[in-house]
């Protein structure tokens, strides 16, 4: 029977990554720089992006509150 050999990361490491790809770096530079698998970046970065989406699901502004500000935004100035 095989063992389990599958890295764990951290939660900060993931972020750091992460955030390397946001200013820039390629997924496959990063790959190649920390020995990660591009599929586990790319992982990352679906989990990421989903956690964000979920978490700011009810926050939706509606159009007519958006037409309402900016109406009020030309009175003002």
């Amino acid at each position: 029977m095989i063992g389990n050999t599958s890295k764990r990361y951290t939660e900060e490491f993931k972020l750091m990554i992460l955030e390397m790809h946001k200013k820039g770096k390629t997924i496959r530079e990063l790959a190649r720089e920390y020995n990660i698998s591009p599929h586990t970046v790319t992982y990352w970065k679906k989990q990421k992006n989903k956690e964000i989406k979920d978490k700011y699901k009810n926050d939706t502004v509606k159009y007519e509150e958006v037409l309402e500000c900016q109406h009020f935004s030309r009175q003002i100035l």
